[in-house]
């Protein structure tokens, strides 16, 4: 047949419990992550955000209160950052609940076609960068666009709070991004020469083609690329450059 098609499909899956430690004690707290028995490995420990105050468009939280044993007896909603800082909350890690590639071949005649994509669901990032964009601490900073949604008069209903220069507050899980994502890595087209125009110039074979490798990523951040470990951290990590390569394959 003169067309031929072949599609693949891979899936994973990554399972992980703490089961001991080698410290004293049951949990390893490395800033806004924790190493816990009985949980994911760098599961996520913050402050929980409430939304904003529609009266003052301040930044509200979940916090709590706990008894002399440790037990938690009253939670509540409140704009007190400092208390919302004593008031951490489980949010879950970076770990996907599923991931992979997606590929297809396609021909025809002298035209071929493949495409390569991964696909992550499920986890966690906390986006530092976009937390910079979204708090900034001196004039002259860039906002993220984001910003254009704050609070700017009694009333408004929004997830963003009011802007403040330097503003105090604590890590919470406003940038607490879902890591899913889906990329389109290569794509590759080209066309093979037909032989019985080859044989004139006594060459075998001759293929054209040109590849687009990293082509487009679809995630939950514009300028986010959740691809490279499952840590949790973006940080100043420099993305996969886009490429475009034309090339000639040539068999005498």
């Amino acid at each position: 047949a003169d067309l031929k098609l072949r599609l693949n499909f891979t899936a994973a899956k990554v399972n992980n419990k703490v089961t001991r430690l080698t410290e004293d004690s049951d949990v390893i707290t490395s800033g806004i992550r924790v190493i816990e028995v009985g949980k994911e490995i760098y599961t996520y420990y913050m402050s929980k955000s409430a939304g904003v105050d529609p009266a003052t468009g301040a930044q509200l939280y979940w916090v709590y209160d706990k008894d002399d044993d440790g037990n938690i007896t009253k939670e509540y909603i409140s704009d007190d950052y400092q208390k919302a800082a004593n008031s951490k909350y489980y949010l879950g890690s970076r770990i996907p609940k599923l991931y992979g590639s997606i590929g297809a071949e396609i021909s025809y005649k002298g035209l071929d076609l493949s495409v390569l994509t991964t696909y992550s669901i499920g986890g966690k990032i906390y986006e530092s960068l976009y937390n910079g964009a979204m708090n900034t601490m001196y004039n002259g900073d860039t906002w993220h666009k984001h910003q254009l949604r704050r609070w700017q008069k009694p009333g408004d209903i929004t997830d963003v709070p009011r802007v403040v220069q330097n503003p105090a507050y604590a890590t919470n899980d406003r940038s607490l991004i879902d890591a899913s994502y889906f990329a389109i890595k290569n794509i590759t087209l080209g066309y093979t020469i037909p032989q019985k125009l080859l044989k004139k110039i006594d060459i075998s074979s001759l293929r054209i083609f040109t590849t687009f490798d990293n082509f487009l990523l679809f995630s939950h951040l514009t300028g986010m690329d959740p691809q490279f470990n499952f840590s949790g951290s973006t940080d100043y990590t420099y993305s996969p450059s886009k490429t475009i390569s034309i090339g000639i394959d040539i068999h005498f």
